[in-house]
């Protein structure tokens, strides 16, 4: 694709992590969602969230939000481009404390892209639900017009901070 990304090195041990982290660099200055790089990006968070370095950071609405959900009955899933494992530490690891207890699944890119239907089909057969009993939130309308596409319902959750969207016609 003509992107022109750090070469991998060989050679000394020191020169081929240089490489390997000139590359880690590199995908993280272009947001890519790779699984592979959102992998990594769990291995060194369960590090600091274990070390006591990290903890996430959730808007203040949140955990009595869940709660709220979760007393009314309804079962919560994450899909996100960060690995599970990612995930489950971020909510593990709050300010608000440990909100994994609200959160029944996690999907990660292993279903597919975040803007392709068929992983919002895979999700809802996973849930084993018919895809029009899901609600979507996400705050990137390209995710809300696939999630549609595969059936589900969908809202446009707006947030400081969030790239702004264009608006769906």
């Amino acid at each position: 694709q003509n992107l022109r990304p750090p070469a991998l090195v060989g050679g000394p041990r020191g020169a081929k992590i240089d490489s390997i982290v000139a590359y880690v660099g590199w995908l993280m200055d272009r947001d890519r969602k790779s699984t592979g790089l959102k992998s990594l990006q769990g291995k060194i968070w369960r590090q600091g969230y274990v070390d006591g370095t990290l903890k996430s950071q959730i808007f203040a609405d949140v955990a009595p939000a869940l709660e709220r959900w979760r007393r009314a009955g309804l079962k919560l899933s994450i899909f996100s481009s960060g690995s599970a494992l990612a995930q489950k530490l971020l909510f593990a690891h709050t300010e608000a404390g440990d909100l994994t207890g609200f959160i029944s699944n996690y999907f990660d890119t292993t279903v597919g892209s975040k803007t392709d239907v068929q992983s919002y089909r895979q999700i809802a057969a996973a849930l084993d639900l018919a895809a029009s009993e899901v609600l979507f939130i996400s705050d990137v309308v390209d995710e809300l017009a696939a999630a549609s596409g595969a059936g589900m319902q969908t809202i446009l959750c707006e947030r400081p901070g969030n790239h702004p969207q264009p608006f769906a016609e």
